[in-house]
């Protein structure tokens, strides 16, 4: 789902009470039609963030029963793994102040009361909140609508990180990224204006949206180039998906101003990384990942045409 959608949030409900799960369900679901799940536990939340994609509205009850971890520490988790894309309050049956503080200073938004705040005050938040239209702005890349390099890079880093400290068999033991280039981008500017280019980068982004699965993460890295992250995928299999996304795109030519039909093309490049060449340092292993798809992505381009440079 683009960033800019206008969609409904998906909504998380984490408390250990399944008479609240149940109560948010009725009112987030069936009431109000967004896509509501629920967890009991630290552990399970942490699942549910990873395996749904896109924007999310998370409502985290402080004190988590019958595991090792508490809400305060979901709170931090979303602070420093996922808030580019999570939007995270603090929900409690306590009333102090010392409470709400914590539960600020972990990363909430605002605290909500059991006792006070009902759950349709929670539906309100989820829809209006300004600090949510908030993230999904700055999570999204004007022309495109795709996600920017910014989120790009913390969803990854946080999926990478997961998978090296949660070695469970839903967290994926192998990763690969496309690095993708237009080809002569720099010509569809030149010979038919920048509106055509703009055209040229949004169809791109069509293609990508259509290719990828729920579980792929998409940006435009910036300029003419695109990644795209495909948990579970091994070189082979992203080669493929690479190929597939490059028919797609020569198969959807744009129309100019002026009428002109313009065909054009893509050069991809691939990177892979598994589980256990995941260091202390994820950001610097996604660099290298992305250096190494980049290099393949220009080596392809230059046999695409020897004379061709980067745009």
């Amino acid at each position: 789902m683009p960033t800019g959608s206008v969609e409904k949030p998906v909504v998380l409900m984490v408390d250990d009470d399944q008479d609240i799960r149940d109560m948010a369900q009725t009112y987030f679901e069936e009431v109000h039609g967004h896509h509501f799940v629920a967890a009991n536990s630290f552990d399970e939340a942490v699942r549910v963030i990873h395996d749904t994609r896109g924007q999310m509205v998370a409502f985290v009850d402080i004190h988590l029963k019958g595991g090792r971890k508490s809400g305060l520490d979901l709170l931090r988790y979303i602070q420093e793994n996922a808030s580019h894309r999570v939007v995270a309050y603090a929900f409690t049956g306590e009333t102090s102040l010392l409470v709400e503080a914590k539960a600020l200073q972990a990363g909430a938004i605002n605290v909500f009361h059991k006792s006070v705040d009902q759950i349709d005050r929670l539906v309100v938040y989820a829809e209006q909140s300004l600090v949510s239209r908030l993230v999904r702005r700055w999570a999204e890349d004007d022309l495109t609508g795709l996600d920017n390099f910014h989120a790009f890079r913390r969803a990854v880093v946080a999926e990478m990180t997961s998978a090296r400290d949660r070695q469970e068999r839903q967290h994926p033991a192998v990763f690969s990224l496309l690095f993708i280039d237009a080809d002569r981008f720099k010509s569809i500017n030149d010979n038919h204006g920048h509106l055509a280019g703009d055209m040229a980068l949004k169809t791109i982004a069509q293609v990508l949206r259509r290719s990828v699965r729920p579980t792929d993460h998409v940006c435009r890295k910036g300029g003419d180039e695109f990644l795209v992250w495909l948990p579970g995928a091994d070189e082979a299999k992203a080669t493929e998906v690479g190929r597939d996304i490059q028919k797609a795109i020569t198969e959807s030519p744009i129309t100019a101003e002026s009428g002109d039909t313009i065909q054009f093309t893509v050069s991809v490049g691939t990177g892979q990384v598994r589980r256990e060449d995941i260091g202390d340092d994820v950001e610097q292993v996604l660099e290298a990942v992305i250096a190494r798809a980049n290099k393949r992505e220009m080596d392809e381009k230059s046999l695409l045409d020897p004379a061709t440079q980067r745009n």
